[in-house]
């Protein structure tokens, strides 16, 4: 069963065994490929959250690397009248990954106190199950879709 750890995060970033203040989250790969420049990529902490529909990363996580954004139009970062792409990958394992894609949005206001730049909404979620391991009391996510397919 291809299988994630939750880790519950305070908002400094720091794992935490508080699972009502912490924030759940898991570890993502990131590429932003944009402006003709190439990519980048790194691994970061993804929040989960049932109240946002789509995956959003920040834009800040791509201007860190010099990459400057331009434009917005309905709130979708754009430049050249192209929105900018984002994938999220998820490792499950086994040489196989989950690859999503994401937007490149500013966050709301909401997200100032979450420790991560990465929202996985139900666009992801849906492609999950929740777990709960009684004997090692941690949260998982389990893809089935990767263990049919063998991939992503």
């Amino acid at each position: 069963m291809a299988r994630v750890n939750i880790v519950f995060l305070d908002p400094l970033g720091k794992p935490t065994t508080d699972h009502i203040a912490g924030f759940p989250c898991i570890k993502v790969h990131v590429g932003y490929y944009g402006g003709g420049n190439g990519g980048i990529s790194e691994w970061v902490w993804g929040l989960l959250d049932t109240g946002v529909a789509r995956i959003r990363m920040d834009p800040s996580l791509c201007e860190r690397f010099g990459e400057k954004l331009e434009g917005t139009f309905s709130g979708v970062l754009i430049r050249d009248a192209s929105r900018y792409l984002a994938r999220v990958c998820v490792d499950v394992g086994r040489n196989r990954a989950l690859n999503v894609d994401a937007e490149v949005l500013s966050l709301a206001r909401d997200y100032e106190r979450v420790p991560t730049r990465v929202i996985l909404g139900r666009a992801f979620l849906s492609r999950a199950q929740f777990v709960w391991d009684g004997v090692a009391q941690r949260y998982h996510l389990t893809f089935p879709e990767v263990d049919v397919a063998g991939a992503g």
